[in-house]
């Protein structure tokens, strides 16, 4: 009898230590990981493997985007109703959740348990079991510990996330800065060159704005800035940059788009702008802005240069009367 007992606790401590190492392998790879896309599916492979179970799901997000890693594939409609309703229970309790089908086509055992991380819910560990699986309490220890280091992993990568964004965002406005214009804007370039996809850039400043700041003060100089960078930031589509270039000067970055669309783009943005007066405090200002358009052809030999064209063609706007859309020609 002391025999199988030594036995047992031999066999649950060699149990222990694999399952330790294992999630010293999850928590290294967390540590090292840099982007939520890439390491999820991983984490997802490594919870698998660390409970035996069928498959692993970890979900992500809020209430305007959910996102399952690995992603479901078509026809997998009744898993994913499932894993939703099932992570909605498990974070409104905060607890783990247990469900056992008694016939199901699907996964016959499913432990859910909650990411929460500062109390911010994260979403979910799904651990599903095609066959009948019986969680003892060891097991729903191990999965909170799996889950504590995966909702970790989650809030890291939130708040690297964050701090680039700081690093490449304006201050002042919210739109990107010289940082991240450089390093899209190359990327974007070389993209165009290479698929040969058309690239258009739009660059504008306000007409007079050192006049409304000299009159109203740079505190409404501020916020005229703010709520151009708004307005604009509704006008474009999300695959666009918008950027601050300097001062009151802005630039706009509009992949896989040519000249007749960067123009109807343009006409957008000025009435955007100039439709509807601006309240500052104390007062109002209508507002009037020039712009420079051009497009990407064979003779621009990089990112500085078509830039370069864009500024041209504002400068031509400014001194051609303001409150003006040009097109950038060799003959500027």
């Amino acid at each position: 009898h002391n025999v199988t007992a030594l036995q047992d606790v031999t066999d649950q401590l060699r149990a222990q230590n694999r399952f330790l190492e294992q999630l010293n392998h999850l928590t290294r790879t967390i540590l090292l990981s840099e982007n939520e896309q890439d390491v999820l599916p991983l984490l997802a492979q490594l919870s698998t493997d660390l409970f035996h179970a069928s498959q692993a799901f970890i979900i992500v997000g809020d209430e305007n985007q959910v996102e399952v890693f690995p992603p479901l594939k078509e026809g997998e409609t009744a898993q994913r109703a499932t894993l939703m309703t099932l992570t909605a229970q498990a974070l409104e309790t905060g607890k783990p959740l247990i469900k056992t089908a008694k016939s199901s086509n699907v996964f016959a055992s499913i432990m859910v348990l909650p990411l929460v991380s500062d109390k911010m819910r994260l979403g979910a560990l799904c651990l599903a079991w095609k066959q009948p699986h019986h969680l003892d309490e060891i097991q729903m220890q191990r999965g909170e510990q799996v889950a504590s280091q995966v909702s970790l992993a989650l809030a890291k990568l939130r708040l690297l996330k964050e701090v680039q964004l700081l690093a490449v965002k304006d201050d002042l406005t919210g739109a990107y800065n010289h940082r991240y214009l450089n390093l899209t804007g190359q990327h974007l370039f070389a993209r165009a060159r290479r698929y040969q996809e058309a690239l258009s850039v739009l660059m504008f400043d306000l007409d007079r704005f050192k006049a409304i700041n000299d009159r109203y003060g740079h505190l409404n100089g501020d916020l005229l800035l703010r709520q151009v960078a708004r307005r604009c930031q509704e006008s474009i589509r999300a695959s666009d940059i918008l950027v601050r270039y300097g001062g009151d000067e802005f630039v706009i970055l509009l992949p896989q788009t040519d000249l007749e669309t960067a123009t109807h783009i343009a006409r957008r943005l000025h009435t955007a702008v100039t439709s509807t007066p601006i309240y500052l405090e104390g007062t109002t200002v209508t507002l009037t802005f020039s712009m420079g358009i051009t497009t990407l052809d064979e003779n621009v030999p990089d990112l500085e240069s078509l830039i370069r064209h864009a500024d041209q063609a504002l400068y031509h706007a400014k001194h051609s009367g303001k409150n003006r859309i040009c097109t950038y020609t060799e003959a500027l």
